[in-house]
């Protein structure tokens, strides 16, 4: 094989990138620290500290993760970070996570099969009241062909004045109205309707749009993740020890911390307990005014 042959193979061949793993690696043995060791500083599992030296990152569930972890470990180990994020992004393995797919369930209106269903229900419904219509007498209204316009109306009953009565009713009567004696029918007492049954039902309120503040302060290294109501990612970084933020934005808010108990969190400026949805440290939640709850 000629040497321009050799040369012509080894453009052809790819180049292989090299991840972050293998400097940690060599700088931790310089230290001469383990890695459990390692992993107890940075209080994280030794099995993750593990999968960053040998670039193994299906073991984290996103890559902000990812590249949290790669910034304690190379503070940790005195290393720049910035190159190892680098070699990291190289690897082309930092894609975002899928999202999460929600099953929807078919609406009742758009199946065919329910539509021969509800055609005899109805059609039931409307022989039971024809059949009780009949027994009990009724009568449909019957119009008698011709011209509308030579078919006088009925005339309306005319109401007189209501004269009050001594109980705090109403007399209601039908003018020209009489019975066998001649003598005008009685008028019917009415008890007037309380005020509070008159009063307009109030009227449902908006749904709320009002802003709120979101506050954070890390006093230890946590990754942190927060979005507002509408879904707008408000801050998704890495805090450092002794970092703050202060988020505007329309509430609930939905929190993701790595480090949960080095990062204290305020709504309006009152405390948040996310102690009872912290799990491994890490924890996940949403901030509105009734207080945190489980996402």
């Amino acid at each position: 094989m000629t040497d321009s042959t050799m040369e012509t193979l080894a453009e052809r061949e790819p180049e292989q990138k090299i991840g972050p793993g293998s400097r940690l690696r060599e700088a931790r043995e310089a230290r001469k620290l383990s890695i459990e060791a390692a992993a107890g500083q940075m209080r994280i599992d030794p099995a993750l500290v593990r999968a960053l030296e040998e670039d193994d990152y299906g073991k984290f569930a996103a890559p902000i993760f990812i590249t949290g972890n790669l910034r304690a470990y190379a503070r940790l180990l005195d290393l720049p970070p910035e190159p190892l994020l680098d070699a990291y992004h190289g690897l082309g393995r930092d894609e975002p996570p899928a999202l999460k797919q929600v099953k929807r369930y078919p609406r009742l209106s758009s199946s065919p099969s329910f539509t021969p269903a509800i055609i005899v229900l109805l059609a039931v419904a409307v022989a039971v009241l024809l059949f009780l219509g009949w027994r009990d007498g009724a009568q449909l209204p019957t119009f008698a062909p011709g011209n509308d316009a030579e078919s006088p109306l009925p005339e309306a009953p005319v109401f007189s004045a209501p004269p009050e009565l001594d109980g705090g009713g109403v007399a209601m009567q039908f003018e020209g109205e009489s019975d066998d004696a001649g003598a005008q029918t009685p008028p019917v007492a009415m008890e007037s309707a309380p005020a509070a049954l008159v009063e307009q039902a109030p009227s449902r309120a908006a749904p709320s749009t009002a802003r709120a503040t979101l506050s954070l302060k890390a006093d230890q290294a946590s990754w942190v993740e927060v979005r507002d109501a509408s879904g707008r990612r408000l801050l998704y970084d890495l805090l450092d020890p002794g970092a703050m933020r202060n988020l505007d934005g329309v509430p609930p808010f939905e929190v993701l911390l790595g480090y949960a108990p080095g990062v204290t969190v305020e709504f309006n400026g009152k405390l948040v307990d996310h102690g009872p949805y912290t799990r491994k440290e890490t924890a996940r939640f949403k901030v509105s005014e009734d207080g945190a709850g489980r996402l």
